[in-house]
C-alpha cells in the first residue's frame, strides 16, 4: 500500500503494482543516455529513432533529451517508444 504524506496527496509514494500498471517498469533507457548508447542497446529501435527525425550516426554525441528536443518531441515519448526494442535483462 502507499503511503501518504501528511496532506494526504501521496506525492513522493511509489505506486503499488496494481495502481501502476503495465506501463510503469522502470525505463532503462534514460534522457541523459547518448543517442549512441541507446542504439548500442536496442539496436532495433534505429527505426524508431529515424521515424522521429534522430540520427543515430550524426546525432550519436546528443543525448535522448537534447535529440527529442532538436525533434521536438517530449523526451518522455521517445523513451517510451524506445523502450520495446531494449532486450529484458536475463536473470
Amino acid at each position: 500500500m502507499s503511503q501518504t504524506c501528511g496532506c494526504g496527496c501521496r506525492h513522493g509514494a511509489a505506486p503499488s503494482p496494481a495502481e501502476a500498471g503495465p506501463m510503469a517498469r522502470p525505463l532503462s533507457l534514460m534522457p541523459e543516455d547518448t543517442v549512441e548508447a541507446a542504439a548500442r542497446r536496442a539496436p532495433h529501435g534505429l527505426p524508431i529513432l529515424q521515424r522521429f527525425g534522430i540520427d543515430a550516426c550524426c546525432g550519436g554525441h546528443l543525448t535522448l533529451a537534447q535529440a527529442a528536443a532538436s525533434a521536438g518531441v517530449p523526451v518522455e515519448t521517445l523513451l517510451r517508444a524506445l523502450e520495446p526494442a531494449v532486450p529484458a535483462p536475463t536473470t
